[in-house]
């Protein structure tokens, strides 16, 4: 059996989280499962966070520690986790998030029961910085995605009922992984809806239904809470137009998406895409339109 198989591979991209790190870091190497390896890669934060993952680093030899010379951008960060890894399995870790002890466990568990299925997701909790509960997102039931044609889950990564975007967070077959990532992630809004859409209509997802992520919600707006370039994303005054034209164009330029698929873009995709961004289209593309529904409404 050669080094790679049954690794995974833990990609967490950072910057400037000194004070929540240490506990995401701690939830992870306290995973039951003990075959990986945690890809940090620093973009070039000027708090105590070069010291932090220099310590762990240290101390565990799990723990591999990159340190970008200059900020290259959240997007192109987490590309960079993606060209480390060397995994049979990969997840991406967020850097003021918590995982429960058997979340690669049982993910990896699911993988291995469903070899049709190429991302695992649990069930999550959803947090505000200050600790109180925004919202719990169940995958179980009528919403147990693993149950999903691939037409639901693309459209739920749109409409969010349940949302499976979140996805994005679960456990590949690195295989997977690499080939969505025939192109790095798109530099426009919500890069990990593009993804999971192209995502859907290539492999199966598997959903366990224990909760066994907690992510952290902030109260600062996304465009206020970002810098450099990835602000530029949502301040942009067309980003929701310019997510939608990117998703429909990486759909039909995908080599990872049959034919047969591609033929229901226009008339399936497409449509369903712009009806899920109505009122953001609306209010980019005609805002003298989107005052009048207001003042309607």
């Amino acid at each position: 059996m050669n080094e790679r198989s049954n690794l995974i591979s833990i990609g967490l991209p950072t910057f400037n989280r000194a004070s929540t790190l240490v506990r995401a870091v701690d939830s992870l190497l306290a995973q039951t499962y003990k075959n990986f390896e945690l890809i940090i890669s620093d973009n070039a934060s000027s708090d105590d966070t070069e010291k932090i993952c220099l310590d762990y680093a240290k101390k565990d030899s799990r723990v591999k520690y990159f340190r970008q010379s200059h900020n290259i951008g959240l997007i192109a960060n987490s590309n960079f986790v993606v060209s480390k890894a060397e995994g049979e399995y990969f997840m991406f870790a967020s850097d003021d998030d918590w995982w429960h002890p058997d979340f690669v466990l049982k993910l990896r568990d699911a993988l291995d029961k469903n070899q049709e299925c190429g991302i695992a997701m649990s069930s999550l909790r959803q947090v505000h910085e200050d600790g109180s509960l925004a919202n719990e997102v169940r995958y179980e039931g009528s919403n147990d995605v693993s149950k999903f044609s691939r037409n639901r889950t693309f459209n739920e990564v749109i409409f969010k009922n349940p949302p499976t975007h979140f996805f994005i967070m679960g456990l590949y077959r690195t295989e997977i992984l690499k080939k969505l990532f025939w192109e790095n992630s798109p530099k426009v809004l919500g890069p990990d809806k593009i993804i999971m859409y192209e995502a859907s209509l290539f492999t199966r997802f598997c959903s366990v239904p224990d909760i066994l992520w907690v992510r952290t919600s902030s109260f600062v707006p996304d465009a206020k809470r970002y810098t450099g370039d990835y602000q530029k994303i949502f301040t942009n005054d067309y980003a929701n137009a310019k997510h939608v034209v990117k998703a429909i164009s990486r759909l039909f330029k995908s080599p990872n998406i049959s034919l047969v698929e591609k033929a229901k873009i226009l008339p399936l995709r497409a449509p369903a895409l712009i009806w899920g961004f109505r009122k953001h289209l609306l209010r980019e593309l005609f805002p003298w339109v989107y005052k009048i529904f207001k003042q309607i409404r």
